[in-house]
């Protein structure tokens, strides 16, 4: 009869190391994808163009041929900008859909004004053939949007000679509506995208696997280790690393906002301050994911318990690729909540790389730093004003820097 050993006794009661890798818009652009969302809205507006000028119409109106060419209220929202970080589209959404200054009615509001206004004879002029583009182009975004919603759902809302009343509680159905369809699109972008790149796939694996083997000081993996993956993006490279592990480890991989594959993604805002508000809650990400279902965020993070043996507990986060923007700050909030963040041994890994602009060319490694050390500033400023010890919240920085917690690291 073999006895067991004191060492082996202590394997099989320490704790279970896991990490947590956070993956941003970035990840994919490193992997060569043209997942941003400037180059898939940069086509849509050269539609809007293109048919501002179109000459045989068949008898369509301006608004029918951009309806026709898949364009929506949001195109028509966001046309008059250059949008280049990912978060755009988020942020024309809160500032479209939420109350952000009291002394302002919300532009959906507006439209909901215009669309009542007793002489709609502008309104009508654009429902004709070849009719009203100048003027159309040359007004405010929110008479625009009220013209396209009006020619758009004209059919359903015209009864006999009238147009029954709107109510900014039917508009803001419109523009949710309106951000499906887009949300539909975009997703037959991307994955026209994945679709077209041969290597996307094994790129993001040997990237994955980078991320993974970029390790704190005096941290040693040992063979039971877990690693989870909340995935900010939509698509999912890592089938694989789930079915074969990675390096033998076990993985769980969460796509959050929803993924290509389930054909569910979303865009939302945060939900954090406008959950009264009932136009703007189905907005949120919180009420969107609610109707996703997604079961497996619960598994995310591992906060460790000292009534527990032989458990896992989550010991290290990484973050790369993610522009760490407002938009997503509940989920941080939540994830350092539950670890605990000030109080355990926790470390964070802020991970980056200088990325390429327009032209071509990349950014410099100090400027990239540099950006990256500000975001990482402003998240734990603001995850520091929610604690409720406040002086503990205003030193939580320093905390993580003095006990060797907290690193930015070029990948």
């Amino acid at each position: 009869m073999s006895l067991i050993s004191k060492s082996q006794i202590s394997d099989m009661l320490k704790t279970t190391q896991h990490q947590l890798i956070v993956l941003g818009n970035g990840f994919d652009l490193e992997c060569g994808l043209h997942s941003r969302f400037a180059d898939f809205e940069k086509a849509r507006l050269k539609i809007i163009e293109l048919s501002s000028v179109a000459k045989d119409t068949n008898g369509e109106s301006f608004i029918q041929r951009l309806r026709k060419n898949g364009i929506t209220a949001w195109d028509v929202i966001l046309a008059g900008d250059v949008y280049r970080s990912w978060s755009d589209i988020e942020s024309a959404i809160q500032g479209w859909m939420t109350q952000l200054n009291e002394d302002e009615s919300t532009p959906y509001s507006v439209v909901t004004d215009f669309l009542n206004e007793e002489d709609a004879t502008e309104m009508r002029i654009l429902h004709q053939p070849n009719c009203g583009v100048s003027q159309w182009l040359s007004e405010k975004t929110e008479i625009r949007v009220a013209q396209f919603l009006y020619c758009s759902y004209f059919d359903c809302r015209h009864t006999g000679n009238t147009m029954n009343i709107w109510t900014t509680a039917e508009v803001a159905e419109l523009m949710l509506e309106e951000l499906h369809e887009f949300e539909r699109d975009f997703a037959e972008y991307l994955s026209q995208e994945v679709a077209n790149n041969s290597e996307y796939q094994e790129n993001a694996l040997k990237l994955l696997k980078r991320i993974f083997e970029i390790l704190p000081e005096n941290y040693q993996v040992d063979s039971n280790h877990k690693f989870s993956i909340l995935d900010f993006n939509y698509t999912n490279p890592f089938q694989r690393v789930v079915e074969n592990s990675l390096d033998n480890f076990s993985v769980t991989v969460v796509n959050v906002h929803g993924s290509l594959q389930d054909e569910n993604i979303i865009f939302g805002i945060d939900g954090k301050e406008y959950m009264t508000e009932p136009d703007a809650l189905p907005f949120t990400k919180t009420y969107r994911l609610l109707l996703l279902g997604n079961e497996d965020v619960s598994k995310l993070v591992y906060p460790e318990s000292p009534r527990t043996v032989m458990g896992t507990s989550t010991d290290l986060i990484k973050f790369y690729g993610h522009s760490l923007a407002s938009s997503d700050y509940s989920y941080f909030q939540a994830i350092f909540d539950e670890i605990d963040l000030y109080k355990s041994n926790v470390r964070l890994i802020f991970l980056y790389r200088p990325w390429i602009k327009d032209d071509g060319e990349r950014i410099s490694e100090i400027e990239a730093r540099d950006g990256m050390c500000h975001k990482v500033s402003q998240l734990l400023t603001t995850y520091g004003s929610t604690m409720e010890n406040k002086d503990h919240g205003k030193n939580l920085m320093h905390k993580l820097l003095l006990e060797g917690r907290l690193s930015v690291r070029q990948i």
